[in-house]
C-alpha cells in the first residue's frame, strides 16, 4: 500500500502536524487578536520604559524624588543643583 510503513512515531507525528494545521485553521482569528494585543503591550512597555528612562527629567524616579527632596529641604532645586552649588559656591 505505501512504500515505506508506519511506525508509532511516525503516526504521532503525523497525528501532531494534522492537529497544528487544523488549530491555526480554526484560530486565524485568534492569531490576528494576538497580533492586535501584543502591539498594545509593546506600546504600553515602551511607554513604562519612557517613563523610567534615568536620562529623561521627567521620569517617574526623579519626578517624585525631587518632589520628596524639595518637600524635606525647603529647596526649589534638584538635588543635584543643590550638590553642585554646595561644592561650586562662586560659580554663576
Amino acid at each position: 500500500m505505501f512504500p515505506f510503513k508506519f511506525d508509532i512515531e511516525y503516526k504521532l507525528i503525523l497525528a501532531a502536524t494534522a492537529a497544528v494545521g487544523v488549530l491555526y485553521l480554526l484560530s486565524r482569528d485568534a492569531i490576528k487578536q494576538t497580533a492586535i494585543v501584543a502591539e498594545k503591550a509593546v506600546d504600553v512597555l515602551g511607554d513604562a520604559i519612557t517613563a523610567a528612562d534615568p536620562l529623561n527629567e521627567e521620569n517617574v524616579f526623579f519626578d517624585y524624588t525631587t518632589r520628596f527632596y524639595q518637600a524635606v529641604t525647603g529647596s526649589d532645586q534638584t538635588p543635584g543643583a543643590d550638590v553642585y552649588d554646595l561644592f561650586n559656591p562662586g560659580a554663576p
